[in-house]
């Protein structure tokens, strides 16, 4: 709110304040093999695209969206979902908002025994995802869909719904009993990130309209799934609040 209201005095005098971005470390930063793997991927992916979609054309754009920083947050939440003793290993896998298909690059990587599908609604984007994983299969709609899978993924996508229980709701509908769902949104008291425009397909915005601190977080899903699931909740060592909840047997 300081910051509105200041900016509506600054702006007229060609001043603006601005937050500074957060500076999240690198934990798990990719070998160097690896970052040129994806590197590779990427360029060959821009080069193939229409030259007038400058954003999907740009190679030097695509890198600096899969950062070290961004693939480091991937290892990371691997890392802390196995510390509550998930395993891939042979299981059915679904990320929903699969993106470029990395988190399953990895999940391929630990244990190339899973069944993966990849959830994204972009074409272009599972088009990527289909070079980053090609181990995995990609859908655009989770709704339409009706496979049961062991564990699902989603994270940073639950924080720009209009309807978040509703889609932990769909979520525990989809998996089999015993399975897992892994979660991660940000931490709603560190979050700047404000909604602007609503998404054209009508779910929710570019941009959080959601802000969960890590005591509400707990409390929202334990309501969202009421006692078919046990809920368990931390915030992940960069920040961001992570969750695993598993049904009941």
């Amino acid at each position: 709110m300081f910051l509105r209201l200041s900016n509506k005095i600054l702006r007229p005098l060609g001043f603006q304040l601005d937050r500074l971005p957060e500076s999240k470390p690198v934990l798990y930063p990719p070998t160097s093999a690896e970052r040129s793997a994806i590197n590779s991927i990427l360029s060959d992916f821009a080069a193939q695209q229409d030259p007038s979609k400058k954003k999907l054309s740009s190679a030097d754009k695509w890198k600096v969206y899969l950062n070290d920083i961004r693939l480091s947050f991937f290892e990371e939440l691997l890392k802390v979902a196995s510390n509550y003793s998930l395993d891939p290993g042979g299981k059915k896998i679904a990320d929903f908002g699969s993106g470029t298909g990395y988190l399953l690059r990895l999940i391929n990587r630990d244990a190339p025994d899973t069944e993966l599908v990849g959830y994204d609604t972009f074409d272009e984007v599972r088009e990527l995802s289909e070079r980053i994983c090609p181990e995995a299969s990609y859908l655009a709609d989770f709704d339409d869909d009706d496979q049961k899978f062991d564990i699902i993924f989603c994270t940073e996508v639950l924080e720009h719904l209009k309807f978040p229980a509703d889609r932990v709701h769909k979520f525990i509908d989809r998996l089999n009993p015993g399975g897992q769902l892994v979660l991660k949104v940000p931490n709603g008291r560190t979050d700047t990130l404000i909604a602007r425009n609503e998404r054209e397909d009508g779910t929710g915005y570019w941009g959080h309209i959601n802000f969960w601190s890590p005591e509400s977080w707990q409390l929202f899903l334990e309501d969202a799934v009421n006692d078919v699931a046990k809920v368990e909740t931390q915030l992940m060592p960069t920040g961001g609040n992570f969750a695993l909840v598993t049904l009941n047997q």
